[in-house]
Protein backbone atom coordinates (compact mmCIF):
# COMPACT_ATOMS: atom_id res chain seq x y z
CA UNK A 1 0.00 0.00 0.00
CA UNK A 2 2.74 2.47 0.84
CA UNK A 3 4.34 2.03 -2.57
CA UNK A 4 1.20 3.36 -4.29
CA UNK A 5 0.91 6.09 -1.68
CA UNK A 6 4.49 7.21 -2.30
CA UNK A 7 4.00 6.98 -6.06
CA UNK A 8 0.88 9.17 -5.90
CA UNK A 9 2.76 11.73 -3.82
CA UNK A 10 5.65 11.75 -6.27
CA UNK A 11 3.31 12.21 -9.23
CA UNK A 12 1.21 15.01 -7.72
CA UNK A 13 3.53 17.06 -5.48
CA UNK A 14 6.99 18.59 -5.80
CA UNK A 15 9.78 16.60 -4.14
CA UNK A 16 10.08 18.57 -0.88
CA UNK A 17 6.37 18.48 0.13
CA UNK A 18 6.05 14.83 -0.93
CA UNK A 19 9.07 13.88 1.16
CA UNK A 20 7.68 15.83 4.14
CA UNK A 21 4.29 14.06 3.93
CA UNK A 22 6.03 10.68 3.77
CA UNK A 23 8.19 11.63 6.78
CA UNK A 24 5.16 12.73 8.82
CA UNK A 25 3.17 9.62 7.87
CA UNK A 26 6.10 7.39 8.84
CA UNK A 27 6.24 8.95 12.29
CA UNK A 28 2.55 8.39 13.06
CA UNK A 29 1.86 5.84 15.80
CA UNK A 30 -0.64 3.96 13.65
CA UNK A 31 1.98 3.40 10.99
CA UNK A 32 4.70 2.43 13.43
CA UNK A 33 2.56 0.16 15.63
CA UNK A 34 -0.01 -0.92 13.05
CA UNK A 35 2.25 -1.60 10.06
CA UNK A 36 5.96 -1.70 10.89
CA UNK A 37 5.88 -3.58 14.19
CA UNK A 38 3.46 -6.31 13.03
CA UNK A 39 5.48 -6.71 9.84
CA UNK A 40 8.67 -7.15 11.84
CA UNK A 41 7.03 -9.59 14.24
CA UNK A 42 5.70 -11.60 11.29
CA UNK A 43 9.27 -12.15 10.12
CA UNK A 44 10.34 -13.19 13.61
CA UNK A 45 7.39 -15.58 13.90
CA UNK A 46 8.07 -17.16 10.52
CA UNK A 47 11.74 -17.64 11.36
CA UNK A 48 10.79 -19.33 14.64
CA UNK A 49 8.27 -21.55 12.83
CA UNK A 50 10.75 -22.53 10.11
CA UNK A 51 13.48 -23.17 12.69
CA UNK A 52 11.07 -25.43 14.57
CA UNK A 53 10.21 -27.30 11.40
CA UNK A 54 13.90 -27.81 10.68
CA UNK A 55 14.60 -28.88 14.27
CA UNK A 56 12.01 -31.67 14.08
CA UNK A 57 13.19 -32.56 10.59
CA UNK A 58 9.95 -31.58 8.83
CA UNK A 59 11.89 -29.09 6.68
CA UNK A 60 15.47 -29.12 5.39
CA UNK A 61 18.09 -27.39 7.56
CA UNK A 62 18.62 -24.68 4.95
CA UNK A 63 15.01 -23.45 5.01
CA UNK A 64 15.35 -21.08 8.02
CA UNK A 65 18.74 -19.95 6.72
CA UNK A 66 17.24 -19.08 3.32
CA UNK A 67 14.33 -17.29 4.97
CA UNK A 68 16.73 -15.23 7.09
CA UNK A 69 18.71 -14.38 3.95
CA UNK A 70 15.44 -13.28 2.35
CA UNK A 71 14.70 -10.97 5.27
CA UNK A 72 18.21 -9.49 5.29
CA UNK A 73 18.51 -9.27 1.51
CA UNK A 74 16.69 -5.96 0.98
CA UNK A 75 18.76 -4.28 3.70
CA UNK A 76 22.04 -5.60 2.32
CA UNK A 77 21.27 -4.64 -1.29
CA UNK A 78 19.95 -1.11 -0.75
CA UNK A 79 21.03 1.14 -3.56
CA UNK A 80 21.60 -1.76 -5.94
CA UNK A 81 19.67 -2.32 -9.19
CA UNK A 82 16.21 -3.92 -8.77
CA UNK A 83 17.44 -7.24 -10.18
CA UNK A 84 19.98 -7.47 -7.34
CA UNK A 85 17.41 -6.38 -4.74
CA UNK A 86 15.09 -9.19 -5.89
CA UNK A 87 17.56 -11.81 -4.67
CA UNK A 88 16.00 -11.65 -1.19
CA UNK A 89 12.65 -12.58 -2.69
CA UNK A 90 14.22 -15.57 -4.39
CA UNK A 91 15.51 -16.79 -1.02
CA UNK A 92 11.99 -16.44 0.39
CA UNK A 93 10.57 -18.30 -2.58
CA UNK A 94 13.02 -21.16 -2.05
CA UNK A 95 12.36 -21.40 1.70
CA UNK A 96 8.58 -21.09 1.67
CA UNK A 97 8.28 -23.06 -1.57
CA UNK A 98 10.13 -26.02 -0.06
CA UNK A 99 7.76 -26.05 2.92
CA UNK A 100 4.71 -25.57 0.69
CA UNK A 101 5.70 -28.50 -1.53
CA UNK A 102 6.18 -30.69 1.53
CA UNK A 103 2.74 -29.70 2.87
CA UNK A 104 1.06 -30.22 -0.50
CA UNK A 105 2.57 -33.69 -0.78
CA UNK A 106 1.50 -34.80 2.72
CA UNK A 107 -0.68 -37.91 2.67
CA UNK A 108 -4.25 -37.53 3.95
CA UNK A 109 -3.60 -39.75 6.98
CA UNK A 110 -0.83 -37.38 8.16
CA UNK A 111 -3.25 -34.44 7.88
CA UNK A 112 -5.79 -36.29 9.99
CA UNK A 113 -3.17 -37.08 12.62
CA UNK A 114 -2.02 -33.44 12.83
Amino acid sequence: MTDFYDLALALTLPDAPAARVTEVAGALGGFVYGVLLPGFLTHVGLLVLLSGLAAVRRAPWWVPVAALAGVCGPFLTMGQPPAVQAIGSLFHLAAFGAVALKVLRMPVNEWRAA
